[in-house]
Order: structure tokens, then sequence, then C-alpha cells
């Protein structure tokens, strides 16, 4: 017996019916967000200490 990754969708669509649905419990959106274009480096390297710390100060001023 397989088992499903995350919201067993075709358990979803039994009960309730089919529908526009977003398995949240994975991170799955089949529409996501547009991402612009990220360099190699984003890819392969993990952030700074410095890096993280502007991410950090940077969502603290978007989200107070």
């Amino acid at each position: 017996m397989a088992r499903d990754h995350g919201g067993n969708l075709d358990a979803a669509v039994a009960q309730y019916g089919a529908g526009d649905w977003i398995d949240l419990s994975t991170g799955i959106n089949r529409r996501p967000w547009p991402v612009p274009p990220l360099s190699p480096t984003a890819w392969r390297a993990l952030p700074t200490a410095k890096a993280e710390a502007a991410l950090v100060r940077c969502a603290a001023d978007w989200f107070g």
C-alpha cells in the first residue's frame, strides 16, 4: 500500500468533491508567486551571517 505524502487529495475529493485544491501540508501551490531570476550563487551557497541579519531586519520592517 502506497502512503500519501501530505493531505491525501484523493480522499478529500471523494468526500468534498473536485475543486481547485491546494495541499497546504506540502507547501506546493499550483499558482505560485512570481519569482525573479536568481543568481547561480543563490542555488549553491548558504547565506552568510551578515546576509541572514539583513533578511531578519527586512522581515521585521515589513511585518512590524
